[in-house]
């Protein structure tokens, strides 16, 4: 008989030995624009008697190259990009990126797995990218999840002093891992994630649909327990940043914002909406300055949450907006939707707002 066994994010790496040593290898370097790229294997967590190898690519300044680590887990398709990773170099920052989807899309290195846990190549993954029909740990985000904890270690024993501080950025199904990674392990300092944060177990039920969310099957109830990102986000104890877009198909727009409401008050939360787009992110920049402000240090303030406060009276309603920052705020617009439950397939619409006394009030019509 099967045993289904809830795993949460307290037990889920309970058994699994991170102090494992990684056989870091070194299979190619080479220099471009100043930036030392390596490449490398690594050994991953033990199953059986066996361990997956994994692959991945450090990018270190040669003027700086104790500068602190930018672990980037792009989305499953990616690959690992040299030119994402010499951009944040140029920035100031070490960078690693490393395979996690394993064979497949045209790639001639990449993470091998080992045969009971093949289904983490994502071209074979069938049920167990989405579900955890027996536990959460015979998923690919759990394998891929444990395999980014042995990738940092093996990016770390690269440097001859450690970085102060490690940063991650989480790219679609990259940010799934992210969200796991920045809870389970403690050496991460910043987390970004863009469009992913959680609630695969609601795909297809909408928050404002009247469903009664107490009744999902005992499938679901492991996925959430054990994997999804919003059960991470209460644990969270780093600053965290969430870059999408209003229609984005990974986490609708309404569940983004309640992953978001998770993270306890006492930390550095941001949130960046795109309106009217499903895969484009608006101001990149702020990645940059996230990443500037908690691993470089830089003198940067971000603003705090606009507070908002809705009024309706008779067929008025009003909005009015408070920022701790109004007085370097130039405009301000209020994006609404009427008349769509699935959020990727909602129409916006934009009022602008007008300042006064210190609010901003959107001119409805």
């Amino acid at each position: 008989m099967t045993q289904h066994i809830i795993y949460t994010p307290s037990n889920i790496f309970a058994d699994v030995n991170f102090g494992l040593d990684t056989k870091t290898v070194v299979i190619n370097e080479s220099l471009i624009k100043g930036v030392a790229l390596k490449e490398i294997y690594f050994a991953a967590r033990e199953v059986f008697d066996k361990r997956p190898r994994g692959y991945g690519v450090l990018a270190q300044s040669e003027k700086n190259k104790d500068a602190p680590l930018l672990v980037i887990i792009g989305d499953y398709y990616h690959g690992i990009d040299n030119d994402t990773m010499l951009y944040y170099a140029d920035l100031g920052f070490s960078v690693f990126m490393f395979d996690y989807s394993g064979e497949g899309f045209n790639k001639t290195k990449y993470t091998f797995y080992t045969p009971e846990t093949d289904y983490a190549n994502y071209m074979r993954a069938d049920r167990h990218l989405n579900y955890a029909d027996t536990n959460a740990r015979e998923t690919c985000y759990y394998e891929w999840s444990t395999l980014a904890h042995y990738a940092v270690t093996a990016a770390l024993s690269l440097f001859d002093n450690k970085p102060a501080k490690i940063g991650v950025l989480g790219i679609g199904l990259g940010a799934n891992i992210a969200w796991m990674l920045a809870y389970a392990d403690k050496r991460i300092t910043a987390c970004c994630n863009v469009f992913a944060a959680g609630w695969d177990a609601y795909k297809d039920i909408f928050k404002y649909d009247n469903n009664d969310l107490n009744e999902i099957s005992e499938e679901r109830e492991r996925w959430l327990a054990g994997l999804s990102a919003e059960t991470y986000a209460k644990f969270i104890n780093i600053p965290v940043m969430l870059l999408t877009a209003s229609n984005n198909k990974y986490t609708h727009i309404e569940r983004a914002y309640d992953t978001m409401a998770r993270i306890p008050d006492a930390l550095s939360s941001f949130i960046c909406i795109a309106p009217n787009s499903d895969s484009y992110i608006c101001y990149y920049e702020n990645i940059n300055l996230f990443f500037k402000k908690y691993l470089l240090n830089a003198d940067i303030t971000i603003p705090q949450k606009a507070q908002l406060s809705i009024e309706n009276t008779d067929d008025l309603v009003t909005v009015k907006v408070e920022c701790s920052n109004m007085e370097d705020v130039k405009d301000i617009n209020i994006y609404c939707s009427e008349n769509q439950l699935n959020p990727t397939s909602r129409a916006w619409f934009t009022y602008n707002a007008y300042k006064t006394q210190g609010v901003a009030i959107p001119k409805l019509h």
